[in-house]
């Protein structure tokens, strides 16, 4: 499946200032998440987003994928350290995660290309 990750990374923005304007709390909430998260000393970011992108693929998510291969060229991550990753998805959940995680490679180059 082909799809434009560049696009992809950006939902509707009516449709979530509505939905943020409904659920105020949750959002919040929400939004501090990753600072809580990421700690000094707990683990380096570029580790995090490693992590972050390898749950995103074994559960599927397409949003995951792009925002978190995002997150992950940003933080310095390169194709040879996504393949690995994937590859530790891949071992331990078979055949869903190996097609899920072919599609990091289709959003590499584009995101990284506009990184």
């Amino acid at each position: 499946m082909h799809k434009s990750w560049l696009s992809a990374n950006k939902p509707p923005a009516s449709f979530l200032a509505e939905y943020r304007a409904d659920v105020p709390e949750l959002s919040t909430s929400f939004a501090e998440l990753p600072k809580a998260t990421i700690k000094p000393g707990a683990r380096d970011p570029k580790t995090h987003v490693q992590m972050a992108l390898a749950i995103g693929v074994a559960v599927r998510c397409d949003g995951c994928i792009g925002l978190r291969t995002e997150d992950a060229i940003h933080c310095g991550v390169v194709q040879k350290e996504c393949d690995g990753t994937i590859g530790i998805v891949v071992s331990t959940s078979g055949s869903p995660s190996f097609a899920h995680g072919a599609q990091v490679r289709g959003a590499f180059h584009p995101l990284n290309d506009k990184a």
